[in-house]
């Protein structure tokens, strides 16, 4: 599994340079692609329970993956050369920023909390994840 974690982060990653260095209209799709990759590493942390390493990382994902959506939206409209409005670009923000904004108390807490909740998390079994 650790295999493909790699591969994935890897491809997307070399993706992400790809549109960067060659396409200058491609930089929202560069920035899909670079969080695509940090989920897929967060996930990686996860699953190999590397997080207890980095407690720090601890629930980051939620927040990473809150961001695809809005971005997928963006880059659509930049590539259809269509203009954003305030209201389209607001509005696919509220979920991340809700998110971001529910979790800062756990961000802002200590590296001994967020480690008790990592070794509780880890030991369930998640069904939704399964």
């Amino acid at each position: 599994m650790d295999l493909l974690h790699w591969a994935a982060i890897t491809q997307s990653l070399f993706l992400a340079i790809y549109f960067l260095r060659t396409r200058p209209g491609f930089r929202l799709q560069s920035c899909l692609l670079l969080v695509t990759a940090l989920g897929i590493f967060h996930g990686y942390l996860y699953s190999s329970q590397r997080i207890l390493e980095v407690p720090v990382l601890a629930r980051v994902g939620f927040s990473l993956i809150a961001l695809t959506g809005p971005l997928i939206l963006f880059a659509t409209f930049s590539q259809l050369k269509e203009k954003l409005t305030a209201r389209l670009i607001v509005l696919p923000l509220v979920v991340p920023l809700g998110i971001l904004a529910y979790l800062l108390p756990f961000y802002l807490s200590s590296a001994a909390d967020k480690l008790a909740y990592l070794k509780a998390d880890l030991v369930q079994i998640h069904l939704d994840c399964v």
